[in-house]
Parts: C-alpha cells; sequence; structure tokens
C-alpha cells in the first residue's frame, strides 16, 4: 500500500539461510541508504522509488528463503533490535507463494499479508495449516 514499506532480499543457500553478520550487513546498508535517501553502495537509486511519507512503524525489512538455519529467530530479534531499529521478518518461499495466492483469491487484504509476515510463524509447520484452512 502506500502507507507501507518493504525492504526484500532473497536468498538461496541448499543448507537454509542463517541470519549471520555477513548477511545483516548489506540489509542494513539498504535500510539506511532508504532513511537516508542516498547509497554509496548502491547507484541504483532504488530506495527513491520508495514514498517518503511512510510511518517508520510501517517500514519493515523481509528475508525470503526456502527455509532457514541455526538460531535464526534469536538472530533476527538481535538484528531489529540492536543495528536497524526496524521490524523485520523471515519468511519461506511456500509461505510468500500461498499469501499471494490469498490475496490474489481476495480471500487477505494488503494489511493481513503485512500481520502475517510479521508473526514469527517462520517454518511451514507453524504457517501452512492456518494458511491452507478451508482449501
Amino acid at each position: 500500500t502506500d502507507d507501507e514499506l518493504w525492504i526484500l532480499d532473497t536468498k538461496a543457500y541448499a543448507k537454509g539461510f542463517t541470519v549471520t553478520r555477513d548477511h545483516t550487513d548489506p540489509m542494513a546498508r539498504y535500510i539506511n541508504e532508504y532513511r537516508n535517501r542516498r547509497g554509496s553502495h548502491n547507484k541504483s537509486g532504488w530506495f527513491d522509488l520508495a514514498p517518503e511519507q511512510i510511518p517508520a512503524a510501517n517500514a519493515h525489512f523481509m528475508y525470503v528463503s526456502g527455509f532457514f538455519s541455526g538460531e535464526y529467530k534469536k538472530q533476527l530479534n538481535d538484528f531489529e533490535n540492536n543495528s536497524v531499529n526496524m521490524r523485520g521478518s523471515l519468511m519461506e518461499i511456500t509461505k510468500l507463494i500461498l499469501l499471494a495466492e490469498k490475496y490474489k483469491r481476495g480471500e487477505i487484504s494488503h494489511q493481513e499479508i503485512s500481520n502475517y509476515a510479521l508473526d514469527n510463524n517462520i517454518t511451514f509447520n507453524q504457517y501452512f495449516p492456518e494458511l491452507t484452512k478451508g482449501w
């Protein structure tokens, strides 16, 4: 929607994506590029495409991957609170596809997609039963 922003980073690792400093440094840079509207590393100016009047509480980041490994919930929490002061999400690609399908069918709204993205139900067994009720 016009009052929400998501910065997405997709990852594909055979043994699952771990939320390590090597991976969070680029995301922190993307977030700072958006906040400062300039990018020393990224000359594309992607951040200029985002509306400027997004309330801070409505700006989020998301890592999308086939699955996550390691202490990803703790690492996400540490990154959110200690590095970027922005709410974030880890989403398996299957969950993203299910949310897109539910949206396409008119079963959920943009706001509900955001709610599902931020609900911390990251693994298949956590989100699949809820998202496939009635199918």
